[in-house]
């Protein structure tokens, strides 16, 4: 076999092979195909600026512990996604996770944000994400993504995301526009069946004035998302500032850890010494 063939095989991957098979596939699902994301992105975005829907969080309605809820999208896995292990490839979660997060984005800080939402003077910058994977997702399988505030601290906001099967045990949780549905909510324990999770990412954010950062708690205080400092609860169970404070710093027990990772940086050693070039 001469060098030329080898390496043409060498470089026919099962990618490659189902790449051929696209144009069959376009009649099965749209999802995979080249630049679907950016119009799935795009059709997110209209939604909030373009057609200015009703869906702002207002903690005086539905309590400042909604701050902690999810925002729920559904989707599936098709062949385009699917790795030579035969499951959702890990590098496909992340496309999932943008959309996804531009919604819980678009629903807390609406006048916020300098994004065409309601004319804002704030820009918000994605600063990392790392995803754990805990069980495959199979080809065509559908799931649901749930993304929440997990906590802040002085510069990053930090969001929690879960990939979980569709349907089983849950809570009723608020969504935007004072409807309920069933989802994984805030959670007790013993309140959702951790059998469902999938797969599950944390995700920092900062919120930038030209080239300054604001701090979290000031856009959230600006938004109407955090109650009153020396505010009560009310007879409906809504969480006062010090509740918040509480679930915030659990939440940042688990941020504190994905922060450290920031040192990775400091371990590159340049390619002086390299096992190969490709």
């Amino acid at each position: 076999m001469n060098m030329e063939m080898s390496s043409l095989l060498d470089s026919f991957t099962w990618q490659n092979a189902l790449l051929v098979a696209g144009g069959a596939y376009v009649l099965l699902n749209m999802k995979g195909v080249p630049f679907v994301w950016h119009i799935r992105l795009l059709n997110c975005l209209k939604e909030h600026i373009i057609l200015h829907r009703a869906r702002k969080l207002s903690i005086t309605t539905h309590g400042a512990q909604s701050l902690f809820y999810p925002v729920i999208t559904t989707s599936s896995s098709p062949l385009l996604e699917i790795d030579y292990n035969l499951h959702k490839s890990n590098a496909t979660y992340f496309t999932d996770l943008d959309i996804n997060r531009v919604h819980l984005i678009a629903t807390l800080f609406k006048n916020q944000l300098a994004l065409g939402f309601m004319g804002g003077d704030l820009g918000i910058a994605l600063g990392s994400t790392a995803c754990v994977f805990k069980r495959e997702i199979k080809p065509y399988q559908r799931y649901e993504i749930h993304t929440r505030v997990l906590c802040w601290d002085e510069k990053w906001l930090y969001f929690v995301s879960h990939f979980v099967k569709v349907g089983g045990k849950g809570s009723v949780v608020f969504e935007a526009g004072g409807k309920g549905r069933k989802g994984m909510g805030m959670g007790r324990a013993g309140d959702v069946d951790e059998k469902r999770v999938l797969a599950s990412a944390i995700t920092r954010y900062v919120f930038k004035k030209g080239r300054i950062s604001v701090a979290p708690e000031k856009v959230l205080m600006q938004a109407g998302l955090l109650p009153e400092v020396d505010g009560k609860g009310d007879g409906d169970g809504f969480w006062t500032y010090e509740m918040v404070e509480e679930e915030r710093k659990r939440g940042l027990e688990v941020a504190k850890s994905f922060l450290a990772l920031d040192a990775l940086h400091g371990t590159f050693r340049g390619n002086r010494n390299a096992i190969g070039v490709f």
